[in-house]
């Protein structure tokens, strides 16, 4: 258990964010709707979220939004390894998972170290660490790269994952650094960060995965 990292609980929202943080994945504009919190999950990979490359668009299209362009440069499949790195925050006192931008890295407890359960619009308040075809996963210092995996998204992208567990940012995390997502019980279970040796930072009186 983890007393000094504190449990936070998010607001909804309907706007976009285009993520510099996540440049890593295939995937970097996404909409945060409405009532986004409370979404029931299904086991496995859903339909939606098979689909949310190809409908995100649209999706947009729903907000009044249309698709920014991410201030980095997008990455064509196979050109750059997804890389996950560590940081130490002074809000949680640990070393966690960042990405390579430094955006905190959370775990989904329903996804129980198995599979992708973040449907489409869980997916768009949590992105994955999507990687793309060709890519792999490489593990930045402190970081342990026999505990790095894959877990499949959607035909021909995976997500990354850390001791089996599969990675996420938080899109309420608007600067590197940021834990607003830590702790919060939103889109059908709990979001921990993660510590370098794959364990989950639950913080003290939260249920253990």
């Amino acid at each position: 258990m983890f007393e000094g990292i504190g449990r936070r609980r998010a607001t909804p929202t309907c706007r976009l964010r285009s993520t510099p943080g996540y440049s890593d994945g295939a995937l970097k504009p996404f909409l945060r709707p409405s009532g986004a919190r409370g979404v029931a999950h299904r086991s496995g990979t859903t339909l939606a979220a098979i689909l949310v490359l190809a409908a995100l668009s649209g999706a947009l299209a729903s907000c009044g939004g249309s698709t920014p362009q991410s201030s980095t440069a997008s990455h064509s499949a196979g050109s750059k390894p997804v890389r996950i790195d560590v940081k130490y925050l002074s809000e949680t006192k640990a070393m966690v998972l960042v990405n390579r931008s430094g955006y905190a890295l959370y775990m989904f407890v329903p996804d129980h170290q198995r599979s992708v359960t973040c449907n489409v619009t869980c997916i768009a308040s949590w992105p994955p660490a999507i990687i793309s075809p060709g890519s792999r996963p490489e593990a930045g210092p402190g970081v342990k790269q026999s505990l790095l995996g894959t877990v499949p998204l959607s035909p021909g992208y995976r997500v990354v994952t850390y001791n089996r567990w599969p990675l996420y940012t938080y899109q309420d995390d608007v600067s590197p650094g940021m834990v607003t997502g830590q702790g919060t019980n939103l889109n059908g279970g709990y979001w921990y960060l993660v510590s370098p040796d794959g364990t989950p930072l639950v913080p003290a009186g939260d249920p253990a995965p």
